[in-house]
């Protein structure tokens, strides 16, 4: 069921309207408005791109939009690889924080592509944000300079050429397994430039390269795709934006850095730093130093060829934008000048806002604005009302069913995109409904409905340009509009490491306890070269207990393995040539097999328990499912599928899902849920916590608005009059699903039909609770959800007394998490909030004291002027804390001062900065 999504172009360029369009640009004239919906955006511009065969740069005011918008413009652009994303730094203005290769690789390929000679038919389309726009970069000589296309067959002098690739960013590395090293071994030179997915392999005959290769950095072996795997044509460019040569040249410059200002450890480490840059040396924290390398540093405006088109979107709000963002930065310099943190002339990496809008003016452009608008413009306007909403179904899958239908009979073209297409194809076929199922890749035919496996936040309608009186239209539903739910696009996935002999020199290194499979625990020594019978070979050298020696060959590295244990405890060494590790495994082979033999047994008693069997999923548990907004990780996909296995089992199901937080096991909950209601059980959902109580009544309710089922809550957060309304319900089987805190333990909460028990943090439960627990278990299926489990639940489950589901892949878009341990310091602190305020966020400040909560929280309003500050702890009036916590999940408060109380599994999607006050009055699971 898949087609070319990009073939829908088609019936945008043919519109009278976009020819209009066209046909301006082409003519020069660009200082109008594009007022389309925000939805249809990316559609336009790769339709634009597509006609024009120009390069586009779409700039936006904000960081995540433009992210977004760059993966929402790849799924309609007829050459994908060709949108690039321009990435801001991770480090904000004067800040010394080293930039992530992610980073890097985003920012170095779409300034390479923009200094490229364009292939016919595969216009390049860039997105950026303002502040990506404003940070200062390389020149565009100097990489146009440093630019070398290889080819096979071609001449090339490898002494010389690695000479260049340590001029130009490159490191010199054992193993090339990350962007930005190059290894070279005799006639095979490894480089991994950072603009490319894979690294490169160049395999020499003489001084002519025979073959490119690309390859594995985990395996180090060559790609399975053959055709792919072999380019004929690999360009190559500048590892980083500061480049090693030019540091060098612009040593007097970096030498007038005034450093008296500076504190003493800050002081020494940049005079090392200079002196390594002076010396043509590539280090981490080389991009600070960026505008004292450069005569004239650049921005993106000045790579982009000369027929390039910009699109501005809500260009209104970019003076705002700027602004904030100098006055952020300019509060940055103070503080780190006041701090000692930064040199007393330093230079801004920044232009300002005059600089770039005199940049702008100078290109020709075209504003991206909403049809809403429209009134307050004064220019030409283009494709207005050209696209309208598509209608909403909120879930209801067969009032779609029926409009589609009635959409069809009407000889309209209907586009679906959704990621639930095995569900739509089989919805369709049941109402008889037909749609392409098969490869095509022409426009859409009248009457014609195709169904595609693509993911897009939100659909449309276009008009189409009719002789007859009658309209006509394109309509394009998604996820949204189908499921009530925005999905947002999948972004490109990693490539999930593969073991080797090689990775063994990525797991360790010298210092690092080893273990060798037929000699025990030693500590690795590094690699060194050993003259053996005369000659010269490279062995893996492990020390062992009292002075012993093992030399391992490189060729046997897979015999070693980096050594895992408890932390903070050091393993005893072993020795050559005694039975020490021959006793140690055979101890160990003894203990599994005394567990197995109570495994055997434990199962053997679980299997007479008799229980409920659910009945296998509905249509409804699929439509439930396909409403999810988010894709499921592997590990999310593999949980959801035991836990309706064991539930489908005669016996009574007692797993437990482990996972951190925001990894999705409430969601594996709500489908769990959902399967026994479907079955007529009632379920039961334990959390420690009201707040938690009232997130998860939320998300229940959210989940189960299309269906006919019931969601009540109990905790403090109701009335006597209410919870007991609440039990006598519950007690009559009114009642579908009921959340609760302990308050669900009270002896006056009975259910009609209990089938289904999911516990959130068990471990927070007190002894009286858990006994009420264990009487609760008798014969019924139990589901527990946890970040932490404590040791005896961790045991009983990999005992196999308790299933165990672990979900440890992250979702996607999850980025890893950053910690600093610092002095408490009023200008980190601002420093922090605004940085999580910038890019749209909110900010948890915790500080485990109620009696001085409010003076903390009067400190961060004064630190943050511009911020909506609150409190929140466990001895507020329950109604005040309903309230406050409601609207810091509603994003109505930007820094919520709080105690402990949000640590059981509340999830803020958008709060990612985490303020922790006085640290060492916390434990450590509080902590993490």
């Amino acid at each position: 069921m898949t087609w070319n999504l990009a073939a829908l172009l088609a019936h945008l360029q043919a519109h009278p309207d976009f020819l209009a369009l066209q046909r301006d640009i082409s003519a020069g004239e660009t200082t109008g408005y594009i007022s389309v919906l925000d939805s249809a955006r990316p559609y336009t511009i790769a339709a634009l791109a597509d006609a024009l065969q120009r390069p586009l740069v779409i700039l936006t005011p904000y960081s995540d939009r433009a992210r977004h918008l760059a993966d929402e413009i790849r799924q309609w652009a007829m050459a994908p690889e060709m949108v690039h994303l321009f990435a801001e730094p991770d480090a904000g203005p004067y800040e010394r924080i080293f930039w992530s290769w992610e980073t890097r690789q985003q920012r170095l390929s779409t300034l390479l592509a923009l200094n490229e000679r364009q292939a016919p038919g595969r216009p390049l389309i860039v997105v950026a944000s303002l502040a990506a726009l404003r940070q200062k970069t390389i020149p565009s000589q100097a990489i146009a300079r440093h630019m070398r296309t290889l080819r096979p067959g071609q001449s090339l002098n490898i002494e010389k050429f690695t000479r260049l690739l340590s001029e130009i960013g490159y490191e010199a590395a054992g193993l090339v397994d990350r962007p930005g090293l190059f290894s070279r071994r005799g006639g095979i030179l490894d480089l991994y430039p950072p603009h490319m997915t894979w690294p490169l392999r160049v395999d020499l005959f003489g001084d002519e390269i025979d073959t490119l290769r690309l390859f594995d950095p985990a395996t180090q072996r060559t790609l399975p795709d053959r055709e792919f795997a072999y380019p004929q044509r690999v360009t190559v460019g500048p590892a980083r934006e500061v480049l090693p040569r030019y540091a060098q040249r612009a040593c007097q410059r970096l030498r007038t850095l005034d450093l008296s200002n500076c504190h003493a450890a800050l002081r020494q480490q940049m005079e090392e730093e200079i002196t390594a840059l002076c010396d043509g040396l590539s280090m981490r924290n080389a991009e600070f130093y960026l505008p004292y390398v450069y005569d004239r540093p650049a921005s993106l405006l000045n790579h982009l060829p000369a027929n390039s088109l910009l699109l501005l979107e809500d260009f209104a709000a970019w003076g705002n934008v700027a602004a904030e963002l100098e006055r952020h930065a300019q509060q940055s310099r103070d503080d780190l000048l006041s701090e000692g943190e930064l040199p007393g002339n330093a230079v801004s990496p920044c232009f300002s806002a005059e600089t770039l809008t005199a940049q702008l003016s100078a290109r020709p452009s075209l504003q991206l604005i909403a049809p809403t608008a429209e009134e307050s413009t004064n220019g030409k306007l283009y494709l207005q009302r050209t696209f309208t909403l598509s209608p909403h179904f909120g879930g209801q899958t067969r009032p779609f069913v029926t409009a589609v239908r009635e959409l069809q009979n009407q000889g309209e073209r209907v586009a679906i995109a959704s990621r639930e297409v095995l569900f739509l194809g089989d919805l369709f076929a049941r109402h008889d409904v037909p749609i392409s199922t098969e490869e095509i890749d022409r426009p859409l035919l009248a009457g014609e409905i195709r169904l595609q496996r693509v993911i897009l936040p939100a659909g449309w309608a276009l008009r189409l340009p009719n002789k007859r009186d009658k309209e006509q239209h394109l309509w394009l539903f998604s996820d949204a509009e189908i499921f009530g739910w925005r999905k947002p696009a999948r972004r490109h996935r990693r490539v999930k490491a593969i073991s080797s002999k090689e990775t063994f020199f990525t797991n360790v290194k010298e210092g690092d306890y080893v273990v060798h499979i037929e000699h025990g625990i030693g500590i690795f020594q590094g690699l060194v070269t050993e003259n053996i019978d005369g000659v010269p070979r490279e062995y893996l050298k492990v020390n062992y207990a009292q002075g012993d020696t093992l030399l391992v060959p490189v060729q046997q590295a897979d015999r070693l393995a980096r050594y895992v244990g408890p932390a903070q405890s050091q393993p005893i060494l072993h020795r050559l040539g005694t039975s020490d590790w021959e006793q140690a495994k055979r101890r160990a082979r003894r203990a599994i097999a005394d567990i197995a033999q109570e495994l055997l047994a434990l199962y053997a008693a679980r299997a007479t328990a008799t229980g409920y069997a659910f009945a296998p999923d509905t249509p409804w548990q699929m439509e439930l499912e396909a409403s999810f907004p988010y894709g499921d990780t592997e590990d999310q996909f593999t949980a959801t599928l035991e836990v309706k296995r064991d539930m489908e089992k005669p016996r009574p199901m007692d797993r437990l899902i482990c996972g951190d937080v925001g990894y999705g096991k409430t969601e594996i909950a709500v489908r769990a849920a959902f399967k026994a209601i479907m079955d007529g059980k009632q379920v039961a959902i334990l959390v420690p916590t009201t707040v938690l109580a009232q997130q998860h009544y939320n998300t229940f309710v959210r989940r189960f608005a299309p269906f006919p089922v019931r969601v009540e809550m109990l905790s403090r957060f109701l009335s006597p009059a209410a919870q007991r309304k609440v039990t006598e319900d519950i007690t009559n089987g009114k009642v579908d699903i009921v959340i609760g805190t302990h308050r669900l333990l009270s002896k006056d909460v009975s259910f009609k039909d209990l089938g289904l028990l999911v516990i959130d943090e068990e471990q927070r439960f007190g002894v009286a609770h858990k006994e009420r627990l264990k009487a609760l278990r008798t014969g019924l299926d139990v589901l527990t959800l946890t970040a932490t489990p404590i040791p005896r639940t961790l045991h009983m489950s990999l005992s196999g007394i308790r299933d165990m589901s672990i979900i440890n892949t992250p979702p996607e878009e999850r980025h890893p998490i950053k910690t600093v341990v610092a002095e408490y310091n009023e200008k980190i602190v601002r420093q922090a909030i605004y940085r999580e305020l910038d890019r749209g966020g909110q900010v948890y400040f915790v500080h485990n004291r109620v009696q001085s909560i409010n003076i903390i929280a009067q400190k961060v309003r004064r630190l943050v002027p511009t911020a909506v500050v609150t409190v929140a702890h466990g001895q507020m009036r329950e109604r005040e804390l309903e309230r406050v916590m409601l609207a810091f999940a509603k994003g109505e408060i930007d820094v919520l001062v709080t105690t402990t109380i949000i640590e059981n599994g509340l999830d803020i999607p958008n709060a990612n900065t985490l303020i922790v006050n006085q640290a060492h009055h916390f434990g450590l699971a509080q902590l993490y």
